[in-house]
């Protein structure tokens, strides 16, 4: 890798676009050694701060300027100021140390009069830190030994130890590492920040997570017993829906069945009733037992009237007695006697005439001796107990009151002849009845026989109706069992609809997987509900929230266990980062070290140098020097919510060096410090330190201020041999007064000023010039 050109537009003195070319290697590899010369003040130097500011220099001090806007050309008498600078490197990256897939890296740099700037990496815009991370790569960059400044040379001597660090770094060749190291403990207290804030999230959150939880369960396990109870409700109900569906069909086709079985015979029933109507508009009753009948009925009621009047008396006859002997016993025997024949006379109906025919054939039943008294006469009688009642209750009130003697004899006489009058009269009426019923039984007789027609189709009629009326029971037991089961459907799709809802249709719709016993279910289906309200409701909102605290959980989660993962994983890193720093340092120093020595006798002729670590011992505090189980029992508790140690500690809390402390004793004198030292002797001995980085850790290109300033023409001559040696193993570039050091260029650049203030270039090539001047 060299470089190839220089573009500086705008920077300082050069107002315009002025490119700097360079020659490649020759064909043993070799890049020629370049040389920048001119007067003073004429802007030469303006072209190494270029290349330190376009590599990132963010001090304005360090390019001799005292705010970032005097790195613009700030104008003349001639020449107007520019309005921004731009620097742009090219540089070949053959050997591929820029890790970039380009043969050749532009990088540029801008900066405009309102302040605002840019980096460019190949005409891209980039950051400042990538592109420092890619020259730290390259081993090159504004830190260092890349570019030493005018009257930098002597910094390396008069710096402190701690200033020294940095340049060491770079010329060890662990300065990328450094950055490194630098960048991933900037990502390290990152991480360990965002995992702190993260912990404290997942802590602030775990408590509401827990409790959200359990809701959820608790809803998760009331979805599981609604489940249960919507599928054990599904058998249910479904089973008995369809047993009463089944039930209320049998006694639907029950019915329909009775109605078809009953049709036929309500025909029958009717043609029967029409055959008795027709009966009875043709049968009448003949004259003469109408007028026996009537005859009858009015001997009956007269005897009744009489009988009446015959109890009234012997009522009064008993309490008129006033006496208290005792009533004859022929006397209470003979009005018992009496109450027994009048009652005997009073129940016995007239002979029918059926009656008679009926004793010349066979005794018929009592039963059926009342079902063949004419009904006229069977009412006669019926209606005349009730005063007979009256009459035998007057009478024994009357025969009681003489027993007791409670009544006097005074009308007892009056009362007797009365009384024999109305038994007169009882006795003829009796004599009448008896000869009545002999007719009636006649005239009957002959009318009964018209009526034996009647009497079968009567017969057929009521056997007929005892089926229609059997047929119509079973079918109103039909008919109230529909009733009461469409009652109980009815209940049951109301309780259904109300604890299936939506559901009832769809069971109502398919009825499948009957239980064969549903009563069992119903005791499962109160368990089930009643461990639904043991649970309670759950809001909805809870379930949301609990999805989003979940997944805010979940996330912090997995963002803790990835920054746990990458905290362990930048521990290793920068633990292996540390003992490569390390070993590559030890390993580099005391090379340069050895390399200090020999330039420093090269250029003195003699004498020592030697380059000592100082190391900063840190005081061993109590608790690195128990153990970690007394350690842990020394230290307070921390809080919850507390920041828990850095890691950060155990990378910068130990012993590492500080510095590098620089001894040189030229030859024939003992100083004790290189404070000492004089001005030329300052200059060679960072020469001299200078050349032993070079020759170990070569940058890609190096250029060199006016180090040679302070030097004599021998020391000079000794400089241009070590810059010499030192060609191949890098690209030189010299900016000189020194007439020795131009000899060992092999190209010259001039820089010159006009009037205008503004710097230009001329370029020569010694050896062009030399075979000029040669040649006739």
């Amino acid at each position: 890798m060299y470089l190839k050109s220089i573009a500086i537009h705008g920077f300082k003195s050069f107002a315009d676009k002025t490119v700097l070319e360079f020659l490649p290697p020759d064909q043993a590899g070799r890049l020629p050694i370049i040389g920048i010369v001119g007067p003073n003040g004429s802007g030469k130097s303006n072209t190494a701060d270029a290349v330190r500011w376009v590599l990132g220099e963010q001090s304005v001090k360090a390019v001799r300027g005292k705010k970032s806007a005097d790195v613009i050309f700030a104008g003349s008498g001639r020449r107007a100021r520019a309005a921004l600078a731009e620097v742009e490197l090219t540089l070949i990256n053959d050997d591929g140390r820029i890790p970039l897939e380009t043969p050749e890296v532009v990088i540029a740099r801008r900066l405009y009069r309102d302040g605002q700037s840019e980096y460019l990496l190949n005409n891209r815009s980039a950051r400042l830190m990538d592109i420092q991370m890619l020259l730290a790569r390259a081993a090159f960059g504004k830190e260092g030994y890349s570019v030493i400044g005018q009257g930098q040379i002597d910094q390396i001597l008069t710096a402190t130890a701690e200033e020294r660090k940095t340049f060491f770094d770079e010329a060890t060749g662990v300065r990328p590492l450094q950055l490194k190291k630098e960048h991933s403990l900037k990502k390290l207290a990152l991480t360990e920040e965002n995992l702190w804030q993260a912990q404290l999230l997942s802590a602030e959150l775990a408590p509401r997570l827990k409790s959200l939880t359990r809701q959820v369960k608790r809803l998760e396990q009331r979805e599981e017993l609604e489940r249960e109870l919507h599928e054990t409700q599904r058998q249910y109900y479904g089973t008995l829906l369809e047993q009463n569906e089944k039930e209320y069909r049998r006694f639907y086709d029950a019915i329909v069945a009775r109605q078809e079985e009953c049709a036929p015979r309500m025909k029958e029933l009717r043609g029967l009733e029409e055959e008795m109507r027709r009966l009875e508009k043709t049968e009448t009753k003949p004259a003469e037992l109408l007028k026996i009948q009537a005859a009858y009925e009015k001997l009956i009621a007269r005897k009744q009237e009489r009988r009446d009047r015959e109890f009234e008396l012997k009522r009064k006859v008993l309490e008129t007695k006033k006496d208290a002997s005792a009533v004859p016993t022929h006397e209470i025997v003979a009005t018992l006697e009496g109450i027994k024949t009048e009652l005997h006379a009073m129940l016995v109906p007239p002979p029918h005439p059926s009656l008679r025919e009926g004793r010349d054939h066979s005794s018929p039943t009592r039963g059926e001796e009342d079902q063949k008294i004419p009904p006229p006469l069977v009412g006669g009688v019926r209606g005349g107990v009730e005063d007979l009642v009256r009459a035998i209750f007057s009478t024994v009130s009357d025969l009681l009151a003489r027993l007791k003697g409670e009544n006097t004899p005074k009308q007892t006489a009056a009362l007797t002849r009365e009384l024999e009058t109305i038994a007169l009269e009882l006795q003829n009426v009796d004599q009448e009845l008896e000869r009545l019923r002999v007719e009636l039984q006649k005239v009957g007789l002959a009318a009964e026989e018209k009526k034996q027609s009647f009497f079968e189709i009567q017969k057929k009629l009521g056997s007929k109706q005892a089926e229609v009326h059997a047929i119509e029971k079973k079918l109103g037991e039909a008919r109230i069992e529909l009733a009461k089961v469409e009652t109980r459907r009815d209940a049951l799709d109301q309780e259904a609809r109300l604890e299936l809802a939506d559901r009832y249709e769809m069971i109502r719709a398919s009825v499948s997987d009957l239980h064969p016993n549903p009563a069992a279910l119903l005791p499962e289906i109160q368990r089930i509900k009643r461990q639904l309200e043991s649970i309670g409701a759950i809001d909805e909102e809870t379930v949301k929230e609990y999805k989003e605290v979940k997944e805010r959980y979940d996330f912090l989660q997995s963002q803790i266990s990835d920054l746990t993962s990458s905290l362990k994983a930048l521990v290793e890193l920068l633990e292996e980062l540390d003992q490569t720093i390390k070993t590559q340092f030890e390993s580099s120093f005391e090379k340069i070290n050895q390399e200090f020595g020999n330039y420093f006798k090269i250029l003195f002729g003699g004498g020592a140098a030697r380059l000592s670590k100082i190391v900063e011992q840190r005081a061993e505090s109590i608790e690195q020097r128990v153990s970690d189980t007394e350690q842990e029992a020394l230290s307070p508790k921390p809080l919850a919510l507390s920041h828990p140690p850095s890691l950060l500690d155990k990378f910068t809390k130990k012993d590492t060096y500080r510095g590098v402390d620089i001894a040189a004793t030229p030859p024939g004198k003992k100083l004790k410090s290189i404070a000492m030292l004089s001005g030329g002797e300052k200059a060679l001995t960072s020469i001299a330190l200078l050349s032993a980085i070079l020759a170990l850790n070569p940058p890609p290109f190096v250029i060199l201020d006016e180090v040679d300033a302070a030097l004599d023409e021998s020391n000079s001559a000794r400089f241009a041999a070590i810059l010499a040696e030192l060609g191949s193993r890098a690209q030189f570039i010299v900016i000189t007064h020194n007439r020795a050091t131009m000899q060992a260029c092999e190209v010259l650049y001039g820089v010159t000023m006009g009037d205008d203030g503004v710097s230009k270039i001329l370029s020569l090539k010694l050896t062009e010039a030399a075979s000029a001047i040669s040649s006739p």
